[in-house]
């Protein structure tokens, strides 16, 4: 074959798809951007430096899950539903137990460090940076959404379905924006950190109404999960309690906390 004779040709139908499928991409990233940056944004316009530092640690050590997700998602669920998008459905018994499996994982993680924030924060850390023993629990049981939210959207992108993950993506924006801005003008602290938390949430219940869309039903599935982190979290606590490293499943630094969160809201 002569080299000579090749010409690069464009098929008007791949370039299509491939404008599609990137266009909703890039929007959705964007849009994912802005959602998951809005509280370092503006948090430091709102509440002193020093309490915003104390939850940016507690911000950073509760990404971890979710980050690790990200990339199995994006590296290995991704690719491999797009592979085996035409046979999905006859997977399904073996997608399900390996997604039970790895989730369910998590979850126990999850619960554990729930369980034991106020302890790490405790030993780790000193006195300036307790407020993290309320702040870290929060953020883990929201990281349990963005771990689901992560996955869920990997499959859709294999699926072919973009403009749904970037749909999820803008909802949890308006969510993160508006609560959080409303709960600034309430004078609520507390409930400030606690919507930045569930932040995820309302991307999630879009993504999992969207795979039920795609004959994807993992509700009760995700249920079951969710209760296994509660539980996992309420079993080492007992665990801690009993060995006498606790002092009760609210612990009093966290109750002071609390308390300090409400003063600040307040004041």
């Amino acid at each position: 074959m002569d080299v000579k004779t090749l010409s690069l040709r464009i098929e008007r139908e791949h370039l299509v798809t491939i404008l599609h499928f990137g266009k909703w991409i890039f929007v959705s990233s964007l849009v994912y951007f802005a959602a998951s940056n809005f509280d370092r944004l503006y948090l430091p316009a709102q509440i002193p430096l020093a309490l915003f530092g104390v939850y940016g640690i507690a911000r950073s050590m509760s990404d971890l899950a979710t980050q690790l997700m990200q990339r199995v998602g994006g590296a290995v669920v991704f690719p491999a539903v797009a592979r085996e998008s035409a046979s999905f459905q006859e997977r399904m018994p073996r997608i399900v137990k390996l997604r039970s499996a790895g989730l369910a994982l998590v979850s126990v993680g999850l619960g554990g460090g729930i369980a034991i924030s106020d302890l790490f924060v405790t030993v780790a850390y000193d006195a300036r940076y307790a407020t993290a023993a309320i702040i870290l629990p929060m953020l883990l049981t929201g990281a349990w959404f963005s771990v689901q939210a992560a996955i869920a959207e990997s499959v859709l992108l294999g699926l072919a379905q973009p403009s749904r993950a970037a749909m999820a993506n803008l909802l949890k924006l308006v969510w993160t924006v508006s609560l959080v801005s409303l709960a600034f003008a309430r004078g609520n602290l507390l409930v400030v950190f606690l919507v930045i938390a569930l932040g995820d949430v309302p991307r999630y219940f879009v993504l999992l109404v969207s795979q039920h869309r795609s004959r994807l039903r993992f509700g009760s599935h995700d249920l079951a999960l969710f209760l296994l982190m509660l539980l996992s979290a309420i079993a080492f606590r007992a665990s801690l309690l009993g060995l006498g490293l606790a002092d009760g499943f609210v612990s009093t630094t966290q109750w002071a906390d609390i308390q300090i969160l409400l003063a600040s809201a307040t004041g």
